[in-house]
């Protein structure tokens, strides 16, 4: 057995030994703080121990797997006793035993939030700062300051918010702590369970995306910049429909059913949909008032043989690809597609086209239609799921798209040709997908869902709670939709009320000064311009110093590096899309300031000022790119 692993079986075994002798103490009244003490330093142990061995390679020998199992097995039997010593600890109410409970072998008290339920929380609050907890979110009955407390909050839905709004190292994973209050019933510990881990999962599928896509988003949006000051924002919208009924028309296998029936709506309703839509719809000859796009892949294919001229308006994310945000329609509102992620896009217009966004162009448009105020809020083709394995509705440019059987593994074939162009591209990539049953819309069997469209769908759920809003699920298949009113659409059309929605008269109505706004976004650049050259000169200078010197020796130039380092973090912290271009390299990094281990040092901060650099390299020319589009002829020609 090689020698990390041997001190880490052994690490493990005096944890499965401790578990054991608490669960002991618990059954037979021994010393269980005593016990608790000493079963914590283990755990240490063995989270040091782990850390140090990540990433090293183990030989596949026998005895190394041998090893591996036992460790595997010890951890089971330790997990075993630690449920029964943690639901001892959920009913105990000294805040010393409890601030003990044990919160896993990977726990980091920096990183990964504890959520306590309760009213009288402020000594265990206090207990987990004094062991180094540093995210510590309070769900009680009324949102009182709890010294400590990163965050207090009134209900499960905040909780689920709290975690997602984490900043920094995302979590890993997080505790739920039950004072004894008879308040918190057992619901409320099971629904705050569902959605910290609705957060969790949220945060890996963001983490991920933000790995593909950091790059893609600060190119496209930097290109997308002199259009995006010549439109109006999202933001101009916010009263223009009040009391409108909204209808979301979205692309699952159901609209084939009753997309006809739609343009019964025309000119009642605002009809919103997406560019994956346009195809169905026009098939159907239903012109939407609205046409929703995000994602950052070129979706150009979506629109072949659609005149966008004849919607009302085409709202666009601002790091869509430059060939869709130029294309010809009507009016053009733009919006930050990936919530505050998109922020340094709109810094310098001083406006705040933020999406609260579910992860989907769905979750998205539902969004809008309640920060606009619509109500009802109408579904038509939101299956949320494969009915009889079909991906999309007839007349979607992906409509042969199916879920198939290939090898043991769903899988979905039938892609068109322009969504395997933009998978070669870094898009949408593999077709494998997991697959799980949820209730169906009808409420008496089930349908195949996959994670994402779970996801989507319990967002949705979530969202129209929280909101008490108005929905109707109009879908008329597919998966259900806790909240909604289950309806054909025949129903809906029936029970709507007849209104003149004279969406262009709202949408002329809006306010939008061009020139004001290009002139703030030339200036916007003038300042993003001037830092990343800064920021590039100090990296190359640190890097030069770097070369200087050595760990043991050369105190001036490291200190010189030192203060070069810190003027170039004071201009990261200003230019965000600098780190998101580089997310996934710096998950393994330390920071640009060069600290005292020579080993780290050399590995962190010299691996850093060289990402600066190629920040620099890839989004200079394109800053200045933008900028010249953005100056008038006469000023380039002087």
């Amino acid at each position: 057995m090689c020698e990390p692993l041997s001190v880490l079986c052994l690490a493990a075994q005096d944890v499965l030994l401790l578990s054991r002798a608490a669960a002991a103490a618990i059954r037979d009244g021994g010393d269980l703080k005593a016990t608790l003490a000493r079963l914590r330093t283990a755990y240490d142990r063995l989270r040091l121990t782990t850390s140090r061995l990540g990433g090293q390679d183990i030989p596949p020998t026998r005895d190394n797997l041998a090893a591996l199992l036992s460790l595997r097995l010890s951890m089971l039997e330790a997990r075993k006793h630690a449920s029964i010593v943690r639901r001892w600890l959920e009913r105990h109410d000294d805040p010393d035993f409890v601030a003990d409970a044990l919160l896993g072998v990977c726990w980091e008290r920096r990183r990964d939030p504890v959520v306590l339920l309760g009213d009288d929380t402020s000594d265990l609050v206090a207990q987990l700062r004094a062991r180094g907890q540093e995210r510590i979110i309070v769900c009680a009955s009324q949102a009182t300051a709890v010294e400590g407390a990163t965050v207090v909050v009134t209900s499960p839905f905040e909780v689920r918010a709290a975690v997602l709004c984490c900043s920094g190292d995302q979590p890993a994973r997080a505790a739920t702590i039950k004072r004894c209050d008879d308040a918190v019933t057992k619901d409320t510990v099971i629904e705050t369970n569902r959605m910290v881990q609705e957060a969790l999962d949220g945060q890996r599928m963001c983490a991920n995306t933000i790995d593909v896509f950091g790059a893609v988003w600060i190119k496209q949006g930097i290109a997308n910049l002199p259009v995006i000051a010549a439109h109006p924002t999202i933001d101009l919208l916010r009263d223009s429909f009040a009391g409108l009924p909204a209808v979301i028309i979205a692309s699952g296998p159901s609209l084939t059913r009753n997309i006809d029936q739609l343009k019964a709506l025309k000119g009642r309703a605002l009809l919103i949909t997406f560019s994956h839509s346009l195809g169905a719809c026009r098939r159907a000859g239903l012109v939407p008032d609205l046409v929703l796009a995000l994602d950052p892949e070129d979706l150009r294919y979506h629109y072949d043989g659609t005149d966008m001229t004849q919607p009302e308006a085409s709202l666009l994310g601002a790091t869509i690809h430059p060939g869709v945000m130029r294309l010809p329609t009507k009016r053009l509102f733009t919006f930050a597609a990936n919530n505050t992620i998109d922020s340094w896009i709109y810094h310098g217009l001083d406006v705040n086209p933020m999406v609260a966004t579910g992860g989907s162009v769905a979750t998205s448009a539902l969004a809008l239609a309640i920060s606009w105020r619509c109500s009802p809020i109408v579904f038509v083709g939101q299956d949320l799921s494969y009915p009889g394995g079909e991906v999309y509705a007839k007349g979607i440019s992906d409509d042969q798209a199916r879920i198939v059987k290939r090898d043991g593994h769903d899988v979905i074939e039938g892609w068109s040709a322009g969504y395997a162009a933009m998978a070669t591209v870094g898009g949408q990539g593999g077709s494998a997908v997991v697959l799980r049953e949820v209730d169906d819309w009808h409420g008496t069997g089930k349908v195949p869902t996959s994670f994402q469209f779970d996801m989507y769908r319990r967002w949705m759920e979530n969202v129209i709670k929280q909101f008490k809003i108005t929905a109707w699920n109009c879908t008329e298949g597919g998966a259900r939709i806790d909240g909604c009113e289950h309806i054909t659409l025949e129903a809906a059309i029936a029970k709507l009320p007849t209104v003149d929605a004279r969406v262009g008269e709202r949408l002329d109505a809006v306010a939008f000064d061009r020139a004001a706004s290009e002139a703030k976004m030339r200036s916007h650049l003038r300042v993003m311009s001037g830092q990343i050259q800064q920021a590039g000169e100090l990296a190359r200078q640190c890097t030069r110093l770097f070369h200087a010197c050595t760990p043991a020796g050369a105190r001036g130039a490291r200190r010189a590096m030192r203060k070069a380092s810190r003027k170039i973090q004071a201009i990261v912290d200003q230019m965000p899309y600098l780190v998101l271009a580089n997310q996934a390299h710096l998950h393994q990094r330390t920071g640009l300031d060069p600290i005292e281990t020579p080993d780290e040092w050399n590995a962190g901060a010299s691996a850093n000022y060289q990402l600066v650099l190629e920040s620099v390299a890839a989004f200079g020319p394109l800053l200045d790119a933008a900028l010249e589009e953005l100056t008038p002829a006469h000023r380039r020609a002087a």
